[in-house]
């Protein structure tokens, strides 16, 4: 497998997902052990992840030599904007200081619109200045939309770009803009991959904000057991076909569930059976953001 398996830290130290799951320092040592095992080092964060810095840094210090650990971490999407500058100098030493590492790999714009706004050239000036300091290793955007994706990359050199990608979205799939990511060496890390835990869900236990969705998810639960396909296993296999992805993150839960996903991924079973469409473009669906107005 060529791809490489990120794991996500956004439910360390937080309450995350469609549960609101939180994990415990001792769970995510115990998830920590199963990665090292199985030569798992590559990790993503957020300083707005709550605790998850903190908790990733104590953790990693413990199974991780420094040189070996690969922590990613992103920006706050929110700054006072009274001495710009000085507040990414200080968000930057923080996320170091917190995960206990000497630089950061890739260090993500939260807000893409960050970049886009007034004070975009200052903004991407000051990262590169921390860039060439050798805080940083690569610069990043994680987006929601292809848009902010031409936007931006029309104006910055970018080094990596985080998006969603799942079963019920490929909006960022386009053959021309992969191709074109590709063409100027910037990497794809696709997240979201089971979209928040959404579509391991049972389309009848959902929250009621779903119901105008449920037959679309139901449609899908049904020919995928039609197909005697697990829905983790058709999603990996899923991702693994998309060439122009050099990375996924994987959120979990325990170690038990790590073992198990890494046992779906690399099962050498091809998937053959074609799976109709199931891509929807509706935002207030495929965009978590949207959930929190539900």
């Amino acid at each position: 497998m060529n791809k490489k398996i990120i794991i996500g830290c956004a439910n360390v130290g937080q309450m995350y997902g469609l549960r609101k799951k939180q994990l415990s320092a001792d769970k995510f040592d115990s998830i920590l052990k199963v990665a090292k095992k199985n030569n798992l080092k590559h990790f993503d964060t957020a300083s707005d992840y709550s605790k998850s810095e903190l908790f990733l840094g104590k953790s990693a210090s413990k199974f991780f030599k420094k040189k070996k650990v690969l922590i990613d971490t992103k920006l706050p999407k929110f700054f006072s904007n009274k001495n710009l500058k000085h507040e990414i100098k200080q968000a930057i030493l923080s996320s170091i200081k917190k995960l206990r590492v000497g630089k950061i790999n890739i260090l993500y714009i939260h807000n893409p619109g960050q970049l886009m706004g007034s004070k975009g050239k200052m903004f991407y000036k000051t990262l590169m200045l921390y860039k060439k300091r050798g805080l940083i290793n690569k610069i990043g955007v994680s987006v929601y939309t292809v848009k902010e994706i031409k936007t931006i990359l029309r104006k910055y050199k970018i080094d990596a770009i985080q998006a969603p990608v799942n079963i019920l979205d490929n909006r960022f799939l386009d053959k021309k803009l992969l191709d074109n990511l590709k063409k100027r060496k910037i990497l794809f890390i696709a997240r979201s991959i089971f979209l928040k835990g959404l579509v391991l869900k049972d389309p009848r236990k959902l929250p009621k904000y779903f119901d105008r969705w449920k037959k679309k998810l139901m449609d899908l639960n049904t020919e995928l057991r039609k197909n005697k396909l697990n829905i983790k296993k058709y999603t990996f296999s899923y991702i693994l076909r998309i060439n122009n992805i050099d990375s996924f993150i994987i959120g979990v839960s325990s170690s038990k569930q790590l073992t198990q996903l890494l046992g779906l991924i690399r099962s050498r079973r091809k998937i053959t059976s074609k799976i109709s469409s199931h891509n929807v473009e509706d935002l207030r669906l495929i965009d978590p953001r949207y959930w929190l107005n539900s």
